[in-house]
């Protein structure tokens, strides 16, 4: 009976194939909303547990580890055979498959396919069942060249997917009687990520930077470069040129495949600054990496990789590094069972695994973001699962309330294209209270107040901010002359910031960790203040800008002011001015006519003083605007 009632959460629309027991599981980030059953309601609707969050802690689930390996049989639970892909040929004439833990497999007495699990001579495992590989370990010199130092060590296998979103050992696979000795050790077939992906597994790929890896792979699923390049010409380049730097390459690799390097000059000036480019994390994002999901000739869906671009600079790719985030465009006529698998599909492509992480809804085609969790470029400290990057740019912990769909919305921070325009002091920021007018309209809805020191250092970091930024986009220059819009001296570059410490505007749209919208001077607020509105907040965060005293769980990024504009005109006199519109608007959200009577007197006698006074210069200035106007 106990179990019977037990609650779990299903998608609202009740018509999920899954119950799960985490209300932010992976499997329920494409519902429209979520809602709490009984475990009994459930099941009577036929729902299965959701193999994603059904086995393990919490913690061992949100870092992609199972205690329980899992294994694919007949929905029906009929069959004689378990099964490590959900599309073995053997589960083809099957109702259905579901995945369940691999002992619970065993207990109904169904034994290994033939065709996942071959026999123990297909493989070259050792008597001890472990296997000798080698791994290469990277390091950057002086001219931030990449070098790669060969490391042995003892494992099952190197990470590889087979069609399915199950972690298999790649070595059970091969068969050395059977197979060429060439540089190719496996067929496309073999290497095929899901059915979504398809690759050769090739012996020197791993050796290369991630970008490489991925740009062959981007290439040879395109099209572009052929089986035979990629064990003659290419991969003959390759292996000469793997101690080269990341923009030679590159280069190389678009020279033999003869196709464009779209991003050319956005690599080299980054190479040359040694902005970290596809591993670390840089002050600049440098480039993006996204792919379609189409539906081929005979109506599978497949992916195709994209061509790198320049990234926009998001909060989220400052944290963790652009080169960790796959943005994949789905179009709106792909099944749900087959979006389901895609989201549900840990993803290896380019030597790295991916998980689902968020999908920006209410788009065509819609955009489901992947991330990078480990792999070729990511060090062992910055291995990080999908959940805690979530978990980090929203965390669960002061968000205990936040529903899942509510948690998506609240994601579009997070990605943002915004200038980190300075870390906000502690203490510097408080709440204001929102003008509501008697019909209940919210008058200072998204509004925040700043003071004008408050502004000014906002503005002079914003530019240093863009000044490092444009290095990245600067057209070709010789080795002297380096960017012509760098200063030349470190003196003209503090002259020419000096200059600009003044904010000419008086207001912004921004983001402030989980505060969102705009900030307008106030010229009564002294000193350092920025004030916010209930309004704008949309997410708590811990903040030592708002609360001094935060030690555990806060991140400069969450201090970060970040400016996504400013206003289109400059306002140097910083003295603001209303408009018919602005008039028109104030006055149907419930302004009283007397305050607008208050104003044009106050007007009218500043005009009175100015042309029956004796300050010429401030009669000049005055009919000066009126004439630009």
């Amino acid at each position: 009976g106990g179990a019977r009632t037990e609650r779990v959460y299903v998608a609202s629309s009740l018509r999920g194939r899954c119950y799960h027991s985490d209300d932010r599981c992976r499997g329920l980030r494409t519902a429209a909303g979520v809602s709490s059953v009984s475990i009994g309601e459930a099941t009577e609707r036929k729902m299965r547990p959701c193999s994603v969050c059904r086995a393990g802690t919490f913690r061992d689930r949100a870092n992609g580890f199972d205690h329980e390996e899992r294994v694919y049989v007949a929905a029906s639970l009929r069959g004689k055979c378990y099964h490590a892909a959900d599309d073995c040929r053997g589960l083809r004439s099957a109702g259905g498959v579901i995945s369940v833990p691999k002992k619970d497999a065993t207990e109904r007495n169904m034994r290994p396919c033939s065709i996942c699990f071959p026999p123990p001579s297909m493989s070259n495992h050792s008597t001890d069942g472990r296997s000798n590989k080698s791994s290469f370990a990277i390091t950057i010199d002086k001219n931030n060249n990449h070098q790669y130092h060969e490391q042995n060590y003892s494992t099952d296998g190197p990470p590889n997917y087979s069609s399915v979103a199950k972690k298999i050992d790649f070595d059970k696979h091969k068969n050395d009687s059977n197979r060429k000795k060439n540089e190719i050790s496996c067929s496309p077939s073999m290497a095929s990520v899901q059915g979504f992906i398809t690759m050769p597994k090739l012996t020197w790929l791993k050796k290369l930077p991630f970008l490489a890896i991925y740009e062959i792979w981007r290439l040879y699923n395109n099209g572009k470069i052929s089986e035979a390049s990629l064990g003659g010409d290419l991969g003959s380049f390759a292996t000469k040129n793997e101690r080269s730097s990341l923009y030679q390459i590159c280069s190389g690799i678009h020279k033999t495949a003869k196709t464009r390097m779209i991003y050319r000059q956005v690599l080299r000036n980054a190479s040359n600054d040694r902005m970290p480019i596809d591993r670390g994390v840089g002050a600049v994002p440098v480039l993006a990496f996204s792919a379609r999901l189409v539906v081929d000739e005979r109506k599978r869906p497949k992916l195709v990789l994209s061509t790198t671009r320049e990234a926009p600079n998001r909060r989220i790719y400052r944290k963790f590094g652009s080169h960790r985030f796959l943005d994949v465009r789905v179009p709106r006529d792909i099944r749900d069972d087959r979006l389901e698998t895609l989201v549900r599909t840990e993803l290896w492509i380019a030597e790295r695994r991916w998980s689902f992480l968020w999908s920006k809804k209410c788009e065509s085609p819609q955009v489901f973001v992947f991330f990078a969790e480990e792999g070729r470029g990511i060090g062992r400290a910055e291995r990080i699962s999908a959940q805690d990057v979530l978990n980090w740019c929203i965390p669960r912990k002061f968000n205990p309330g936040l529903s899942v769909d509510t948690l998506d919305k609240r994601m579009k921070l997070s990605f943002s294209t915004t200038v980190p325009s300075g870390v906000l002091p502690p203490n510097s920021v408080s709440k204001v209270d929102d003008i509501v007018a008697d019909s209940g309209d919210i008058m200072t809805d998204g509004c925040g107040l700043i003071s004008a020191e408050a502004l000014d250092f906002i503005w002079t970091n914003f530019k240093r901010y863009q000044h490092l930024s444009n290095t990245l986009y600067a057209e070709d220059c010789s080795d002297e002359e380096r960017c012509s819009n760098r200063a030349e001296t470190p003196e003209e570059e503090e002259e020419e910031t000096a200059t600009e410490t003044k904010c000419p505007y008086t207001s912004f749209q921004g983001r402030i960790g989980g505060l969102k919208g705009m900030w307008v001077l106030d010229p009564s607020l002294e000193g350092f203040r920025v004030k916010y509105r209930d309004s704008q907040k949309k997410y708590n965060l811990p903040q030592r800008c708002s609360d001094g005293s935060w030690e555990s769980g806060w991140d400069a990024f969450y201090d970060t002011v970040d400016v996504c504009d400013f206003d289109s005109k400059p306002n140097k006199d910083r003295i603001a001015h209303l408009n018919v519109r602005a008039v028109q608007v104030l006055e149907h959200r419930g302004v009283s006519f007397d305050y607008f009577q208050s104003r044009v007197e106050i007007g009218i006698q500043d005009i009175i003083s100015i042309y029956s006074g004796d300050n010429n210069k401030k009669l000049i200035s005055h009919l000066d605007k009126q004439g630009k106007r």
